[in-house]
């Protein structure tokens, strides 16, 4: 047993993708941006009522792919942000996006073994692909004039190699960059062209200024993309774990499955806190990404002004910059990601 055990450390610490490091949920100190989503204070008004409804009785397990309003809410959100428009019961409400991430990449593997990541991806990504690996995963290169987004003749020869299973982040996690209408439109026709999935990562939606074209609403691409975000980003649940993945219906039994496995069900006081915002109106972020856009455009300015490299991006919570000696204080080192560069 002893011998086992050691061969088990022995194998995971040689795996790279397991051992990858990634950003902290919330930041460690207030001017602290290396985390992947700005936090905020939990408004008083939302804990109240969270607090009233447990004190109520919400206290037991709830179904497993997640409360039923709940799921309803978060379906009428990706439809009104356009990001997909899926029914309540397509809809997973999942323990942060790690577990989404985890979820998504697990069961869809089974069904298209042979996976293309982009080389530069989030660190979730790659420790989801570490837990257990698919038969094959190819890396998509990636430029940093292109904000590090995988090209689409990158996805297309990967696809011609045999990948059945795409792996897209739209914005990147790293940079901010999002695919143009034209790129989504092809990406749509190189699905259907190789029968293929996408796993399609849009946490950063919502606080991209650039038109931002959904995968998961070209038509041909109906039943070929599993969408997985962050529930409700910037409002104060960054360290609650809520994430939410919409996926097909012939994929939604294994993923519930894996589910129930794993958590039973998402925290309820999690839950009732995103019912909470979305009855409060308070899900809109556009004046905090309005704010952030203004310190981002100064903050381009002053590392151009000191002769760094400023990765192309489009969204106002990250920026990605290169030729800097030295770890700026509160960002997160790029390198994990497999380019180096800071986000910030």
């Amino acid at each position: 047993m002893i011998d086992h055990l050691r061969e088990v450390q022995r194998r995971t610490a040689m795996n790279d993708d397991l051992s990858t490091p990634a950003p902290t949920l919330v930041g460690r100190f207030a001017f602290d941006v290396a985390s992947d989503q700005p936090s905020a204070d939990l408004p008083l008004d939302v804990l109240d009522g969270v607090t009233k409804a447990l004190f109520a009785g919400q206290t037991h397990y709830v179904d497993v792919p997640g409360m039923g309003r709940l799921r309803q809410l978060l379906s009428d959100h990706l439809r009104v942000t356009e990001r997909a428009d899926v029914a309540a019961d397509a809809v997973v409400v999942t323990a942060g996006i790690q577990e989404a991430r985890f979820l998504a990449i697990q069961v869809l593997s089974e069904t298209y073994p042979v996976v293309a990541v982009p080389e530069v991806v989030h660190p979730g990504i790659r420790n989801a692909l570490g837990v257990r690996r698919p038969h094959e995963v190819l890396r998509l290169s990636a430029a940093p004039e292109d904000g590090y987004l995988a090209p689409i003749g990158a996805i297309e020869e990967a696809l011609e190699a045999g990948a059945k299973l795409l792996v897209l982040e739209t914005p990147s996690r790293l940079s901010g960059a999002t695919y143009d209408a034209q790129s989504v439109r092809t990406i749509a026709d190189l699905l259907v062209k190789h029968d293929a999935h996408a796993i399609l990562d849009t946490g950063f939606a919502a606080w991209s200024e650039a038109p931002m074209p959904s995968l998961a609403l070209q038509p041909n691409a109906e039943g070929r993309v599993t969408l997985i975000s962050e529930a409700l980003p910037g409002v104060g649940l960054e360290a609650w774990s809520l994430g939410v993945l919409a996926t097909s219906s012939e994929h939604l039994a294994g993923i519930t499955k894996l589910k129930q496995i794993m958590s039973i069900c998402t925290s309820t006081p999690s839950q009732l806190a995103a019912i909470e915002f979305f009855d409060r109106g308070l899900q809109d972020v556009t004046s905090v990404r309005n704010s952030l856009a203004k310190a981002r455009r100064e903050a381009v300015e002053q590392a151009m002004a000191v002769g760094a490299t400023v990765v192309p991006g489009s969204c106002a919570n990250v920026l990605a910059v290169a030729t800097i000696d030295g770890t700026p204080v509160g960002a997160a080192d790029g390198s994990v990601s497999e380019r180096r560069a800071w986000r910030v």
